[in-house]
């Protein structure tokens, strides 16, 4: 099952994130070594970003580039299954077990943590 990547999106976290760090987008820009046009044709979804643009602005914003790439918040139920779907297909059974043994001493302990 293939996602539709959304640059839209992608170029929302970026603008999120930088003026959470209080950046304009010339200061951005000088930080990833990049030009402040094509900061904001990234923001606007005008033009696509390379792999290396990507980490680029990641490095620059003090994140990873699966940050910016992906947001966990913004997902389905049925994309989040098919995410992790995806990444385990390559699994052996015992791994998967453990997995699952992972995600529900996890799960389990949400109610102990403070939310926002």
């Amino acid at each position: 099952m293939a996602i539709e990547f959304n640059y839209a999106k992608l170029g929302a976290r970026i603008r999120k994130k930088r003026r959470e760090l209080g950046l304009s987008q010339e200061m951005l820009a000088e930080k990833a070594s990049l030009t402040k046009a094509h900061i904001s044709h990234i923001e606007n979804s005008y033009s696509k970003p390379s792999v290396q643009t990507l980490f680029q602005i990641a490095h620059a914003l003090d994140i990873t580039a699966n940050e910016l790439l992906y947001d966990y918040a913004d997902v389905s139920m049925d994309e989040f299954c098919a995410v992790i779907s995806e990444l385990c297909a390559d699994c052996s059974p015992r791994e998967r077990d453990m997995i699952l043994s992972v995600v529900k001493t996890m799960t389990a302990s949400f109610p102990l943590l403070d939310h926002e």
